[in-house]
């Protein structure tokens, strides 16, 4: 979200929490820092999301857990419409994504089937609780310590003794 969209959505979410404006020029002399602070915890966020959710908490399809218990500090808003946005596109972790990808065969290179290999080899060793000292004795097996390995960009790339790759396009 930018700080353009954020604007926007704070004046949507004051037309429906009117009380919230009183709130933010009350908590520093301009309103400013106060908003300042709101939009870094929102700019993680899509526009659309924020809007979608400030519109669910003014039907009541959501809760508002702060004035539902009668108090009204409206400085948990932004991390309310936050995780609640966040809870709209639930993201597996990181590591499950690989996984998932490697047995889908999403993003394998075809192209070269060493590399194809060598990556499905890679990730049935981690799938099966290896460490990544064993995917790189792995690799060093099949390219050689300082073997050639074409790039999926096309480029082509030396293997280097610390694990890195130095290539043409550098």
């Amino acid at each position: 979200m930018t700080l353009e969209e954020f604007n926007q959505w704070f004046k949507h979410f004051a037309a429906a929490f009117p009380a919230v404006q009183d709130f933010v020029r009350k908590s520093d002399p301009t309103g400013k820092e106060t908003l300042k602070l709101w939009y870094g915890v929102l700019a993680k966020r899509d526009l659309a999301d924020a809007l979608a959710m400030t519109n669910e908490l003014f039907e009541g399809e959501r809760p508002i857990p702060w004035l539902d218990r009668g108090f009204h500090d409206w400085s948990s808003v932004p991390r309310h419409i936050s995780r609640l946005c966040a809870e709209m596109h639930p993201v597996e972790p990181e590591w499950r994504q690989h996984t998932v990808r490697s047995k889908a065969k999403i993003g394998i290179i075809e192209g070269d089937p060493s590399v194809a290999d060598a990556l499905r080899e890679a990730m049935r060793i981690l799938d099966q609780g290896g460490t990544m000292e064993d995917v790189r004795a792995m690799t060093s097996e099949v390219f050689g310590q300082r073997g050639r390995v074409a790039a999926a960009h096309g480029t082509e790339q030396t293997r280097r003794d610390d694990g890195g790759c130095s290539g043409d396009d550098e």
